[in-house]
């Protein structure tokens, strides 16, 4: 759950409890765990039995704050041990956006309570408010943190689609020789004023197929944005706050499942491509040329940019 600002946050309306109460999921949590201690009668068939402990909770809440910093001089505070330290370790996450190109080198270099920078490209046409430097992704690996892209608003306005395929070729070019830890949320989910909540939602493995044929990220990258990249957020964000990594979230995704859920979807892939080569060669053949023109020179219908499968 996230709760957002802009600049400095303040000393009593931004505590974590006045803003993201505990009780908002306290009795989603014991309706979960009343469901995990009452045995079911009948098992579907071909479901393999749970392995999990009854009572045990399946979701885990977690506090994030989000800071749009438009002053440079805001940045200040997301240093460590910072006039507002107490106030933020509040929170399981914290996220910088920066909106210039001053304010996102410092966010880069200075904001070390950051876990996550979010790289908003809805706030200016087809193009980030801000230059990425190498320097810039240097000093986020450096730090631990890690890039978020949202992809939400790409999703739901036309107009954006293009933007975010800037943005992920600008990161891919100040990045050569580098290997930043990229995650991939949902973000803005607002279409007409309405939340469209899970419609502005992809399994991960669409979110990976996104990665790759649209963000043009490497396997790697693509595979670890939906979970080893943002485990170790996560990690990140309790060192920050304890000084160590809790047992229970390290074992949240281990790095044995990370593996078996890439070869999963490696082998869907490699089938589903088996199946398709037995079709017409030569109209899939056109297909992926005009794909690859129509991304190559960054024009073309906005209906049929790559999404249109999302």
């Amino acid at each position: 759950l996230t709760h957002t600002i802009y600049g400095p946050p303040r000393v009593t309306e931004d505590r974590a409890e006045a803003t993201i109460p505990s009780t908002l999921w306290e009795v989603t949590r014991k309706s979960l765990e009343t469901a995990t201690t009452t045995p079911s009668k009948k098992r579907k068939l071909n479901e393999a039995p749970s392995l999990e402990k009854p009572g045990t909770p399946r979701i885990r809440i977690l506090r994030r704050i989000h800071a749009v910093v438009e002053n440079l001089s805001d940045v200040g505070v997301y240093l460590k041990n910072g006039p507002h330290a107490q106030l933020l370790d509040e929170y399981d996450l914290i996220s910088i956006s920066p909106t210039s190109d001053a304010t996102f080198q410092s966010a880069c270099a200075n904001a070390t309570v950051a876990d996550i920078i979010t790289l908003d490209y809805t706030t200016r046409g087809l193009r980030l408010p801000y230059r990425i430097r190498s320097a810039d992704v240097k000093a986020v690996i450096e730090r631990g943190a890690a890039f978020e892209i949202c992809i939400a608003p790409a999703l739901l306005h036309l107009k954006q689609r293009k933007a975010l395929i800037h943005a992920c070729r600008e990161l891919l070019n100040s990045s050569l020789g580098l290997k930043p830890h990229v995650i991939i949320s949902s973000g803005d989910r607002i279409l007409d004023g309405s939340d469209l909540g899970a419609l502005a939602l992809r399994i991960p493995g669409d979110l990976v197929n996104l990665c790759k044929t649209v963000m043009q990220f490497d396997d790697n990258t693509a595979n670890k944005a939906i979970g080893e990249a943002a485990v170790q957020v996560i990690q990140r964000g309790e060192m920050r706050r304890f000084g160590r990594i809790e047992a229970s979230d390290a074992q949240l995704i281990t790095k044995k499942e990370l593996l078996l859920a890439g070869k999963k979807h490696q082998n869907d892939t490699q089938k589903g491509n088996m199946i398709s080569d037995g079709g017409d060669k030569k109209r899939n053949g056109e297909k992926a040329t005009a794909a690859m023109r129509t991304e190559s020179d960054g024009s073309g219908d906005d209906n049929d940019d790559g999404f249109i499968a999302m």
